[in-house]
């Protein structure tokens, strides 16, 4: 669901500090537009009821709860953290104040079918990214944003934004979206590009839901996804195109049964949503 726009003040001194520690906060990421979560309602089924916010308004929130955690951290005895107390004490203080906006993040576990099971697609990620530089996890990794034309069409947000983000983070389409979204009027002009229609045209593709929680680093409210290839010939013909964008300093594919991703949660090497993530899916794979 959609709802009006909310105005809150930009911090550029804490987004000018994070362009000088190397992330990419774009200049025109001022007027970029993201999705923040409202409220949720549960009458029989969750739903998220988000708003329109812009790029730089979300991450002013975000950024700010993060650097609060990392002074209190750093001082002897852990207190002075009014934002934290206010809105992320507890469950019931989430649900009773929410800190708004903040982004609606979504992290994907995409397992390709092999003849020895199936392989998550794991990434680290680049420090040029604004949260979690440096972890593992999985991909696509993304912020919610609201599709083009979205007033006046009645696209799935969900998907839309896992197409979107499956073309860009997996096939370095960045570019490419940016021009085209400047002349269409269509939010699903991109599924028809060859790497897309591949899977969405695949009997074998499978997007499913796998469980929601909140991020308490940075307050971001996390939905887990399982993508799904069940045909061995096109999950070999993905790992085979892969070209990942900015936001990957290296990718790899992990046999959902290695010992690699329990070693990788012991060295706490996750970011928690992908954790998350490869937990649930894990569990749905195996049963």
């Amino acid at each position: 669901a959609m709802g009006d726009n909310i105005v809150t003040e930009t911090n550029f001194k804490l987004i000018n500090k994070r362009r000088k520690l190397g992330q990419n906060l774009f200049t025109d990421s001022e007027s970029d537009p993201s999705l923040y979560l409202d409220y949720i309602t549960m009458d029989g089924e969750m739903k998220l009821h988000v708003k329109i916010s812009n790029f730089f308004q979300t991450g002013t929130n975000l950024i700010n709860l993060e650097e609060e955690t990392f002074r209190a951290i750093k001082r002897k005895h852990f207190n002075k953290t009014p934002i934290r107390d206010l809105h992320f004490s507890s469950l019931s203080k989430i649900k009773e104040s929410p800190l708004k906006p903040l982004p609606v993040g979504c992290a994907v576990a995409f397992a390709v079918k092999t003849s020895k099971g199936y392989d998550f697609l794991i990434h680290n990620r680049s420090f040029s990214t604004y949260t979690w530089g440096g972890t593992k996890a999985v991909i696509p990794n993304f912020g919610l944003v609201p599709p083009i034309n979205f007033f006046n069409s009645d696209v799935n947000i969900l998907f839309n934004n896992f197409v979107r983000e499956f073309l860009e983070e997996l096939y370095n389409y960045q570019e490419l979206m940016f021009l085209f979204e400047s002349s269409t009027l269509n939010p699903e002009w991109f599924y028809k590009m060859t790497e897309a229609e591949s899977i969405l045209k695949s009997d074998s593709f499978h997007l499913e839901f796998l469980g929601f929680g909140y991020n308490v680093l940075n307050g971001v409210a996390n939905l887990a996804l399982l993508a799904r290839i069940d045909n061995i010939k096109l999950g070999e013909r993905l790992k085979n195109d892969v070209k990942c964008n900015w936001e990957v300093d290296e990718i790899e594919f992990v046999n959902i049964k290695s010992e690699k991703l329990v070693k990788w949660l012991k060295e706490k090497r996750y970011n928690p949503s992908s954790a998350f993530a490869i937990s649930k899916a894990i569990e749905k794979l195996s049963t």
